[in-house]
């Protein structure tokens, strides 16, 4: 009920920010349970928001926990304007490497990531939470539930980063193209044009970034 009142919500773009406000309320009401409070410059929102319908007492501290309305409560938050949904997007960005790997290691938790990256928050909101990866992303593209995530990833990821993880990608090239989904995540990234000329790759992603904007531009 809870998830179906949000999207309706987020259709028809009216109550947003007391939806929000009611979510966080909540929130801050099972931590104090655990004699928590709510920091703004952590994870703990997302995480606390993922675990919602269990008992808060007999939550780990710093343990991951994934449920099905949690996720699809999150997962529906992360359509809300940007300006509306402030504390949840500074908790994504806040999410650890740990988090966000045990994150993709569950179905419904890479649906939150993704939305995450889908969402219309800033640019720069989505970094920390795709340098995070870092260091991994070979591995978790020769996942197969995470290949459409690796992807997001690259297309929302500054060019620095893109590099990085083209790099990884590479280091794990055999495994990757032995998955289903491997020869879509090399096509997507580009990565036998940087394997041949890094110059060209660049110019290439400045080319799609283009037409993207020009798409945008068109239809806006």
């Amino acid at each position: 009920i809870v998830a179906a009142t949000l999207n309706m919500s987020v259709r028809l773009n009216v109550k947003s920010s007391k939806a929000f406000r009611a979510i966080e309320d909540i929130l801050k009401a099972r931590l104090e349970v655990q004699g928590i409070e709510l920091e703004s410059k952590s994870s703990m929102m997302v995480l606390s928001l993922l675990a919602i319908d269990k008992d808060p007492r007999q939550l780990e501290p710093g343990r991951v926990e994934v449920t099905k309305v949690g996720g699809t409560i999150l997962t529906t938050l992360l359509k809300f304007p940007p300006e509306k949904c402030k504390a949840l997007m500074r908790s994504m960005k806040h999410l650890k490497t740990e988090e966000t790997l045990r994150l993709t290691e569950d179905y419904l938790g890479i649906r939150v990531l993704e939305a995450f990256l889908d969402s219309p928050a800033d640019s720069d909101v989505k970094q920390p939470l795709i340098r995070s990866v870092k260091g991994h992303f070979g591995k978790v593209a020769a996942v197969t539930h995470c290949s459409f995530f690796l992807e997001k990833c690259f297309k929302a990821a500054h060019t620095d980063l893109k590099e990085v993880i083209v790099e990884e990608l590479i280091q794990d090239k055999s495994a990757i193209l032995a998955t289903y989904r491997g020869p879509g995540i090399f096509k997507t990234c580009a990565v036998e044009l940087y394997q041949r000329s890094k110059r060209e790759w660049t110019q290439h992603l400045a080319r799609v970034v283009n037409v993207k904007k020009s798409y945008e531009d068109m239809f806006s």
